[in-house]
């Protein structure tokens, strides 16, 4: 597909994309969104509660928050709202909202008053936390929060105070957790089980005779360390939660650990005071072995996730950080966020383009498949136009530079996928708020658990009834049913982004499987959409190139593609067209224009008819392609324009019924035209001769018999049939308006993508409905073991030896075990969603 047709599918504020950017998009209802990382989420009942905390902030319409990412996308209506607002409102519901860092480095600083000049240039901007400017390093460290500023806002406020900066680093946060937090996490991971393992080691008979103290003591010392350093964490977020009311994933977790910690250090303390009880056993290795375990299954999921990011991040990694720009007769290698428009770059035989812009010198293949997945390289000479992240062939060039880097077709790709990925799919909003109730629920039953056991348990009573409720607590957290969708969902669409296909959201992924008719526009979808003048049948009294004139001078201010065709056709005889003025064209029938004081009609009979215009005998039919030019009033002539069947048009449409759906052309041509595709491609159902409305009307027909319809089209008379369907698919060679009006754009322009696409969000809810039910089932299913429903079986007889490490040996399931089986549902959940990577499509 061409540069030209993918840089359409980005401008005049193309919904497919800028309804999805972080921030700055403002649709019809003046709704602006952010994107701003939220830190502190374990769980889907987290994501409930931050959802709601941001939908109560007044101006806020919607708040999507995706647990998978680890951040909130926020719709705000009439304008921008201020960061303590949502700040307030995360904090409030017992979370943080994250911020990244990056280091510049400043050139021309030299007193102390240059680094209060800067860093009040920089502290003035909404999103910045904090900017520390160093002189002696030349350097300046911001952490700001994104969504709210950029880095291309802090450099622009640094060069507003004089001051030039560059880029040295950005520490990693965007999906998951950071390099550093995963150390930490993995570090207190592994202390808490190193020291469960210490303590049961302490109990053996040989190593306690070696101690010259009771091993419980040392057991109490290293609990004690474990639960305030590694299980602080746990603290700090569920007593945020308690603060405002709420409950989540820590919650369990600090109240089962610390169960099991206290009962134990009240066994160890009494015994040091000398005070007489009956309590023996303690539970310090389970305490420190269950937080040992969450952490592990954390660090693991953590890293699961990252990998659910994969294919984004290797977009992200094409784009070259460094240009070579031409000044003057030197040739220098700036930053490539240093280019402004107008700057000459030169690129060399086998580099990556590393700008948006127009070749003016040179010639040379370059590949695009890093955006449309086009194998084939396009031919570019002077005048093409060329994209960020395609690889130069063997030719030198020089490009101009027509977009800022912020601004590539590239970056607003990569924007749509992130935004994809954090939006959510309704599915996942009632396992969400199912989530948010679980939770308190578990709590409950948890303390039922106690009780009964407490009062009805074996001897001791006291002990199985903590290690009964502390499984409960561990077992049950929410965790995977958070991320059952949005990893899914990261999955899917990175997965559609390296085969040219984007959703415009997680909706858009769920629509597509449940559809049964796909409707087809004709020109520019099924068939190539580049037809070409094959005959002109003028009247007496004017000629071939006459009537090529005067059809060019109006046809050049159309987009429909049977203008391109005139217009092509008068290229190629050197035809030059008269100027036109007044231009109008009616979608589906023609267009007019003014040359001197004849008004120029060209487009359908009847569009000629309607304007009084009298037709020959012999031209009183419409055939294949046939467009009729009326001058001044008088019927002039016609010509005939062909177009050709796209080359996997016939396969796609074999694969589509054999999925069983329903497919049906609808196309504003002739009926002979329309009736030719549709027999050569095997589709029974058409209809022709269809106004854009008309389109429209025949899929809310279908839809009132209880259709889910997909309509695939490409022009301008599609957009009101993409918007009335259930879901729309705009061809990436289409107008504006189609892709504006559509929730799918398939870049490569191929139309087995459209099979692609539903076979993906086929894999991709497929995946979901196997995370969620697992997610659901392992809590419905483990909860009562973890409660003891096991104990009755075990009565009369001693639990087999190969279950005594799960069960114990009364039929009481370990609470270690319900730690890992937690972390493994997690990790279960994250790998199912990575089988997508590797699906055939």
């Amino acid at each position: 597909m061409s540069a030209f047709f993918i840089r359409r599918i980005i401008l005049i504020g193309c919904p497919v994309v800028s309804s999805m950017v972080s921030k700055g998009m403002v649709d019809k209802q003046k709704v602006t969104s952010i994107t701003i990382p939220v830190s502190g989420m374990t769980c889907a009942a987290c994501v409930y509660h931050v959802g709601e905390a941001l939908e109560g902030v007044p101006q806020v319409e919607q708040a999507v928050v995706n647990l998978a990412t680890e951040k909130a996308t926020v719709h705000i209506r009439n304008g921008e709202i201020q960061k303590d607002l949502l700040k307030s409102a995360i904090e409030n519901a017992g979370y943080q909202m994250g911020s990244e860092s990056i280091t510049l480095s400043i050139e021309g600083m030299t007193c102390a008053a240059c680094v209060s000049h800067i860093e009040n240039s920089i502290s003035k901007l909404a999103g910045v936390e904090e900017a520390l400017v160093n002189l002696a390093t030349e350097t300046a460290k911001v952490r700001y929060i994104p969504g709210f500023e950029s880095i291309s806002s802090i450099r622009l406020a640094i060069t507003n105070a004089g001051y030039a900066s560059s880029y040295l680093d950005k520490e990693e946060l965007g999906y998951g957790s950071t390099e550093r937090a995963q150390r930490l996490i993995i570090q207190q991971a592994l202390a808490s089980l190193s020291g469960a393992a210490i303590i049961m080691l302490a109990m053996i008979p040989n190593f306690v005779s070696l101690l010259p103290f009771n091993h419980q003591y040392l057991a109490f010392i290293i609990a004690t360390v474990i639960q305030l350093w590694a299980g602080s964490q746990f603290y700090k977020s569920s007593l945020s939660a308690a603060k405002h009311r709420t409950t989540n994933m820590n919650t369990l977790i600090a109240v089962g650990t610390s169960a099991a910690y206290l009962y134990s250090a009240f066994v160890v303390i009494s015994d040091l005071l000398g005070i007489n009880n009956s309590f023996s056993e303690t539970h310090f290795g389970t305490s420190c072995a269950i937080i040992g375990m969450v952490l592990l299954g954390r660090y693991l999921e953590s890293k699961s996730r990252m990998r659910a990011t994969d294919s984004i991040k290797s977009l992200m990694e094409i784009a070259p950080k460094m240009a070579n720009t031409i000044r003057g007769t030197e040739v220098k290698k700036v930053p490539v966020d240093d280019l402004v428009i107008g700057d000459v770059v030169a690129v060399k035989p086998g580099e990556i383009i590393p700008v948006d812009g127009s070749v003016i010198e040179g010639f040379s293949e370059v590949d695009e498949s890093s955006l449309t997945g086009e194998s084939i390289p396009a031919v570019k000479k002077i005048g093409d136009s060329v994209l960020t992240s395609t690889i130069n062939g063997t030719g030198s060039i020089k490009i101009i530079t027509e977009t800022l880097s912020t601004n590539t077709i590239y970056s607003k790709i990569i924007s749509l996928i992130e935004d994809t990925q954090t939006s959510k799919a309704p599915i996942q909003r009632i396992a969400d708020k199912l989530a948010a109730l679980l939770v308190p629920i578990i709590l409950c039953v948890s303390s039922l658990t106690f009780l009964i056991w407490m009062f009805f348990g074996p001897t001791p009573e006291h002990s199985y009834a903590t290690i009964a409720a502390v499984a409960v607590l561990v077992i049950a957290c929410p965790c995977a049913m958070g991320l059952a969708t949005p990893i899914a969902i990261m999955v899917g669409s990175g997965k559609g982004a390296e085969h040219g296909i984007l959703y415009k959201d997680a909706l858009a992924i769920e629509t597509l499987q449940k559809v049964d008719s796909v409707i087809f526009d004709k020109t520019g979808t099924l068939t190539n959409g580049d037809p070409k003048v094959s005959h002109i049948e003028p009247t007496t009294g004017y000629s071939e190139a006459e009537i090529l004139k005067y059809a060019g001078a109006v046809e050049k201010n159309s987009e429909h593609v049977l203008a391109k065709a005139i217009l092509s056709e008068c290229s190629l005889k050197n035809i030059e067209t008269y100027d036109v003025y007044q231009f109008q064209a009616f979608p589906g029938l023609g267009a007019s224009g003014m040359i001197g004081n004849k008004e120029i009609l060209v487009g359908k009979k009847v569009f000629l008819e309607t304007h009084q215009v009298e037709f020959l005998q012999n031209s009183n039919t419409d055939n294949l392609g046939k467009i009729h030019v009326a001058i001044g009033g008088e019927y002039a002539g016609s010509i005939l324009v062909s177009d050709t069947i796209r080359d996997d048009a016939k396969e796609t449409i074999s694969r589509l019924q054999n999925m069983n759906l329903d497919l049906v052309i609808l196309s504003g041509d002739a009926k002979e035209v329309v009736e030719t595709v549709a027999k050569e491609l095997g589709i029974r159902n058409y209809k022709s001769d269809l106004l854009p409305q008309d389109k429209a009307k025949y899929i809310s027909n279908l839809q009132h018999n209880g259709k889910k319809v997909c309509m695939v089209g490409d022009g301008i008379n599609d957009a009101p049939a993409l918007t009335q369907a259930d879901l729309g698919i705009a061809m990436g060679n289409g107008t504006d308006i189609a892709i504006e009006s559509a929730q799918i754009t398939i870049l490569g322009n191929r139309l087995s993508s459209i099979v692609k696409s539903i076979q993906l969000s086929k894999s991709c809810i497929k995946t979901i409905k196997q995370n969620l039910f697992w997610a659901f089932a392992y809590n419905m299913l483990l909860v009562p073991v973890a409660a003891g429903i096991l104990y009755p079986l075990f009565t009369s007889q001693t639990v087999p030896d190969i279950l005594s490490p799960l069960i114990g040996d009364r039929g009481f399931l370990n609470p270690v075990i319900a730690a890992t089986a937690m972390g493994i549902s997690s990790i279960t959940v994250v790998l199912n969603a990575l089988r997508l990577k590797n699906s055939d499509l």
